[in-house]
């Protein structure tokens, strides 16, 4: 079953954390640009960055990112962004997040390697990023260090791939002083999620099971409530363990999802058709989706 107490509405995590994340391309000028535009864009940073020929490391069944470890930094619950993404947050010893670790778990190796490309094509500048290597920090396939600042001598992130894990160790931010190293940061999370044993050639990565979702009923009233079950257990771990979820909204209809009284309610806030869908995260970082409709009706 779920435990309503790790639930979460995926729209309002998305706010809290998206204005923390730098690196998503469709945030920066790549934007205002067609498809094939942005795809030439790709194939040239590939091309610079020689990324036929980074390292292929192997496929594992996804890091845990909620038992990685920071020296002098709390870290706080793993959140999932929607996709593929996972975040967590870091603070310091007064309680301000520093931090922000994003995780992607892909199937293949090629994907994650994608995304580092796309962190890399974010980046405005023509200049070539440097290496994770040329610092002396190894992190995994492949790594590269985006700076920010008019002197660009601050490392606001850095991105790399491990095998078909893609991360990238964020500053919340780079103004401040002192600065937590990146650096040591990077080099900790790529040895983390290197040390996990790699998947049998062909398997399926593991993911959270969805074995049920359901209403009490289909159909409500704006301000009404219908109560939601859910079995969902993690892919790791022992037997029946329960699976961090979160719910989406979509409309026409309008709603909200909420824990009480230990059980998990919707309520109707907006007439049309909703499309409520469970998001199970795995301690892994993998995700698994279940989509049901309901319809709000005018009181």
């Amino acid at each position: 079953m779920v435990d309503p107490m790790t639930q979460r509405n995926h729209a309002m995590t998305s706010k809290l954390l998206l204005a923390a994340s730098l690196g998503a391309f469709v945030a920066t000028a790549g934007a205002q640009q067609s498809p094939d535009a942005i795809q030439r864009h790709f194939a040239e940073v590939r091309a610079r960055y020689d990324a036929e020929h980074w390292t292929q490391g192997a496929r594992r069944a996804g890091f845990e990112l909620g038992a990685l470890t920071l020296s002098d930094l709390t870290g706080g619950a793993s959140e999932f962004l929607g996709g593929t993404r996972v975040v967590r947050s870091f603070a310091d010893a007064q309680g301000v997040k520093r931090v922000l670790v994003e995780m992607d778990v892909f199937d293949t190796v090629a994907a994650a390697h994608d995304q580092l490309v796309q962190a890399i094509a974010s980046v405005s500048s023509t200049k070539t990023l440097p290496t994770t290597a040329s610092k002396g920090w190894s992190t995994g396939d492949a790594g590269f260090i985006g700076y920010s600042g008019v002197a660009q001598d601050r490392v606001a992130w850095i991105a790399f791939a491990v095998g078909n894990l893609a991360f990238r160790v964020v500053s919340l931010d780079p103004a401040a002083d002192p600065q937590p190293d990146l650096g040591a940061a990077a080099v900790r999370v790529a040895q983390a999620a290197a040390a996990g044993a790699p998947l049998a050639a062909g398997a399926a990565l593991p993911r959270p099971q969805v074995a049920s979702l359901a209403l009490d009923r289909e159909r409500c009233a704006i301000g009404e409530t219908i109560g939601i079950d859910a079995q969902v257990t993690d892919s790791l771990g022992p037997l029946g363990k329960v699976a961090k979820v979160d719910f989406e909204v979509g409309g026409p209809g309008q709603g909200y999802v909420e824990p009480k009284q230990g059980r998990l309610l919707f309520h109707a806030t907006g007439a049309g058709k909703v499309t409520l869908t469970l998001n199970a995260l795995g301690s892994n970082g993998t995700v698994a989706a279940k989509t049901i409709t309901l319809e709000v009706t005018a009181r």
